[in-house]
């Protein structure tokens, strides 16, 4: 082989070694950038789940609102359940737009709230249902609520939570 060939290829692995390298280096930079952007919007919207204020909301409609009517649907229902089904509704709505959405990591949602997520929605749907006939359409209200319900109700939290903790694994200390 004559010298200028050699050089030339040594010169092409270098180059193809130095795309190589930056294409992953762009590709790790560009998750972590996402995952910063993400993680101030989902803790944020987690934060009221938190609180006694919210959970106590939350345990008001699982046990009264057996005795309003579905048919009325959110809006036209006494106070102080209209309130709070309208708070609480719309909360979980919010945290679907951002998992469904692709805003925030979804299953990291669905681990945290799962549980009183899927029962509330339960609770809350011939309610949806009546609001939406009142409004003339199916995809009038909560749409993104129903729809993360529904994976939410069949995700493995076990499973979920482990395969989270691994994907976390190389970023904590």
């Amino acid at each position: 082989m004559d010298g200028s060939l050699i050089i030339n290829v040594g010169a092409l692995a270098t180059a193809l070694a130095a795309v190589g390298t930056s294409s992953l280096l762009t590709t790790q930079a560009l998750r972590l950038s996402r995952d910063a952007n993400h993680m101030p919007v989902t803790l944020t919207l987690l934060a009221p789940h938190r609180t006694p204020e919210f959970v106590r909301k939350e345990t008001l409609i699982w046990k009264e609102v057996g005795a309003c009517d579905p048919a009325l649907g959110f809006f036209q229902q006494p106070e102080p359940m209209r309130g709070h089904m309208i708070e609480i509704g719309l909360y979980y709505q919010s945290l679907s737009y951002v998992s469904e959405y692709g805003i925030a990591d979804g299953e990291f949602i669905g681990v945290q709230t799962q549980y009183r997520l899927v029962r509330t929605w339960g609770v809350l749907e011939p309610f949806v249902k009546g609001e939406r006939i009142l409004r003339g359409g199916d995809y009038t209200f909560l749409n993104a609520y129903e729809t993360f319900a529904g994976k939410a109700r069949v995700m493995d939290v076990e499973a979920t939570t482990k395969r989270l903790m691994r994907r976390g694994k190389g970023k904590r200390l």
